[in-house]
Formats: C-alpha cells, structure tokens, sequence
C-alpha cells in the first residue's frame, strides 16, 4: 500500500512537471516577438515596454553570430487617435469629477479633480476662473451654509507625447440641501473653530454658550475605552478555563488510555498470583510492591490507585468496597475486574481464575487493537504533511510557468 502511494506521488509530481514544461513552451511560442523572420511587435501602450534578446548573424558566416539585448518601448499614438482620445477622455471626465453632484450646473458638495484618467494616456492640469470659490482639488472654500449661487470656469488641460488640449468646464455651486441636524452640526462646528482662533495663545478657551440665539451646553463624548480591559479581562478568564478544561480533559483521556494498555498485564499478574495461592488481598499487595519497585512511569497512575486501595485495606476497610471504589477510579475494563473479585470473594479463587483469564485473553485482542489503531492514526497524521509537501513542490513548478503567462 505505501509503495503505491509513493508511485501516485512520484506520478503526480512528473506529470506537473511535463505540464508545467508544455505551457512554458507554448507560451514562449505565442508571445514570439520576432515575426516573419525580420519584423518586431510593439506593445500597445499602457501594457508596457519589454526586453528582448535577439541572435543574428550574416547568412553564409556560420561563426559571424552576434547576440543583441535591447528594450523595445510600447507604440505610441498617431495625432489622429490622439484627437480621438482627448475627446472621448473630455467626455469621461464630465462624469468622472462630479462626485455624487447631479452635474456641474448643480454642485453643492466638493468635485473630484484628478491628474489622471485610468485607461488614457493623458496628464491632466486643472485651472479655476476663482480661486476664492475652489481650489485646483475641487473642493469648495465658501461657507458651507452659504446660501448664495456662484459661477466659475473650470479648465482642463490634457498632455500626451508632445501634444496638449484645453477644454473649459462651466460650474454652478449651489447652497447645499442640508438637513436639520447637519446644518446645526456645522454651525456648532463653525463656532468652535471661531472660539479656537480668536484667542490662540490663551490656555483656556472659552466655547459659546449661544449659536444664533440658542443656549447650548457642551459635554465631552467618552468613549468605550474603560470597558475594553474589563471585556478583555473577562474574555481572557473564560478562554483560560476553556483551555484547562479542554487540557484536564485531555490529560483525563491520556491516563484512561494509559490504564486500558495496562489491563492485560495487571489481569495476568493477578491470576498468577492468585494461582499460586494468594488472596485477593495480597495479590494486590504484592502487585502494588512490583510496580513500586518497577518505577516505570507509565504504570505510576495505576501504581497510585493501587497504593490508594492498598492504604485502605491496611485500614481494616472492607474488601467489597475497597475493590469497588477502586475499579470505580480506574475505570473502563477494571469495573467488570473489581465486580469480579467482589462476586467471588466467599466462592473461592478456583471460578475467579478461569475468569480471569477469559478476561485477559479479552485484555490482550483489545490492546492489538488499539495498538492497530494508532498505527492507523499515526499514518494519517503523517498524511497531511505529506500532502502539504506535494502541495508545496507543484506550485514551486507550476508558480514559475504561470508565471508567464501574466
């Protein structure tokens, strides 16, 4: 099974390599900048200039070849098309700078002045008849609860290649439809920056306690500041019982694994004890004393139960519960085990042992599996990296080849 995957991959990645190889190829045979032979293709403008390395050599004289580097620059336009473009660009820009302004007989908001037109190959200068109305970027300088009509002439002129054309634009400004509640804004606001430049080197400046007759009280506008640490704080408290629950609770599993891969081998040394004549009792005792001196750390939890029950039993508790309650912090497979050795208890090792060893016969199936399981698991958390690999080693081919077609 691994040797065909490993030919699926060795497949996939040559045949990403052919593919890459046939576009780069075909590629470079379309975009060829050499035709017929004797004649050179200009980009048209706005794709740019290119490089192109050219081999020549006298027809006859084999060794007379030379190479030659040059940057063929992209066309430029005839006067004609020139003529055609500034208009059509006129035409665009009408609608271009407005806006949201229903057209330039109607402006009550800012214009859109630009020093270029995507898609022309034009320069743009703009001129205004009053300076003291807008400036070169569009925006309006009068008061902005004006309630006066101004006229102006904007003038636009368009550079290309040597050549330039100046078109005018008339513009109406018109009072703007303000609602209630942005004229009293701008109002409020205009005091203000009045109240701030009438007394610039004054520390303390007093705001208006009036606008046009109205009393107004002014408060500051605090923001959510002092909450974000707070909500932060709680955020952080919630996220960090959410990571050790979800740790405990992973430790938890680690452990229960742990006591399952261990069954089989406690289950067996029980039996064997208890075959050679020992109690219940002290088979536990005499466990507990090998694991102890053992010391190995996967069987430190178990060894801590057993400690535990062991403690118990030293103090005179009885068997039944101490079996239960051990077989009850284990878990899983040493229930049935704990349930075993309290049924059996009064009726004698002899039903006890045949049980037990139905029991790790069971034990030793379910750790094979388990064992199987985490083989399977293992090579599918080694499956993605390996994906991400392949993953990684055709864009490292495909990148450089697509690459050129852009």
């Amino acid at each position: 099974m691994k040797m065909k995957k490993k030919h699926a991959y060795m497949g996939i990645l040559m045949l990403t390599g052919i593919m890459a190889g046939l576009l780069t190829y075909r590629k470079e045979r379309k975009e060829d900048r050499l035709m017929e032979g004797d004649i050179l293709i200009r980009e048209e403008w706005g794709k740019g200039d290119y490089d192109l390395h050219l081999k020549a050599g006298f027809i006859g004289e084999e060794d007379a070849e030379s190479r030659i580097d040059l940057t063929v620059k992209e066309r430029e336009y005839t006067k004609e098309e020139l003529d055609l473009l500034a208009a059509k660009a006129m035409a665009a820009l009408e609608k271009e700078i407005l806006n949201g302004n229903p057209d330039t007989g109607k402006v009550c908001r800012d214009l859109k002045l630009p020093y270029e037109l995507p898609g022309y190959p034009f320069l743009l200068r703009w001129e205004v008849s009053d300076e003291s109305l807008m400036d070169r970027s569009g925006h309006i300088l009068p008061d902005p609860l004006r309630k006066e009509t101004f006229d102006l002439t904007l003038t636009c002129t368009m550079s290309a290649q040597g050549s330039s054309y100046s078109f005018p634009l008339p513009v109406r400004i018109i009072p703007p439809n303000l609602s209630r509640e942005e004229e009293l804004s701008l109002m409020l606001k205009e005091s203000v920056e009045k109240a701030l430049m009438k007394e610039p080197s004054e520390k303390r400046v007093s705001l208006p306690r009036s606008v046009n007759g109205k009393a107004v009280k002014w408060e500051s506008v605090r923001g959510f500041g002092s909450l974000l640490p707070v909500a932060a704080g709680f955020l952080g408290a919630i996220l960090l019982s959410a990571a050790a629950d979800y740790d405990a609770r992973k430790k938890e599993e680690r452990f229960r694994e742990e006591l399952r891969g261990l069954y089989a081998g406690f289950t067996g040394k029980l039996r064997l004890y208890l075959m050679s004549g020992l109690t219940a009792r002290n088979a536990f005792f005499a466990i507990t004393a090998e694991y102890s001196k053992n010391g190995r750390k996967e069987e430190a939890g178990l060894l801590e139960l057993l400690q535990t029950a062991c403690n118990r039993l030293r103090n005179h508790v009885r068997e039944e519960s101490v079996y239960e309650e051990w077989g009850n912090s284990c878990g899983g497979p040493y229930r049935k085990l704990s349930f075993l050795i309290c049924v059996n208890l009064k009726q004698g090792n002899e039903k006890l042992l045949s049980m037990l060893e139905e029991e790790e016969k069971e034990a030793l199936l379910e750790r094979k599996a388990l064992a199987e399981k985490r083989g399977s698991e293992a090579g599918v958390k080694l499956l993605f990296p390996m994906i991400l690999m392949l993953i990684v080693v055709m864009l490292l081919i495909m990148i450089p080849a697509c690459m050129d077609f852009v």
